[in-house]
This record gives structure tokens, C-alpha cells and sequence, in this order.
């Protein structure tokens, strides 16, 4: 009965971790699409 508790709380941790890494990568690659929209906006101009 522990055990799965322990096994439980174990894959709630690696989910959350998980699920935040996920949102760095996302907010990174929005960060360096944006930097290149403006670069190539000043490019044009």
C-alpha cells in the first residue's frame, strides 16, 4: 500500500516537471519566433 503511494507521488512530480519543461520550450520558441519577426521586420524596412 506505501509502495504505491510512493509510486503515485513519484509520477505526479515527474508530470509536473514534465508539464513545466514543456512550457519553457514553448515560451523559448515563441521568444525566438518574435525576436526573428522583428529582425525581419527591420530587415524589410
Amino acid at each position: 500500500m506505501n509502495n504505491e503511494e510512493e509510486a503515485e507521488k513519484l509520477a505526479l512530480v515527474q508530470m509536473r516537471s514534465f508539464f513545466r519543461y514543456s512550457e519553457l520550450q514553448s515560451t523559448s520558441t515563441t521568444l525566438l519566433r518574435n525576436r526573428f519577426s522583428i529582425w525581419h521586420y527591420r530587415y524589410l524596412l
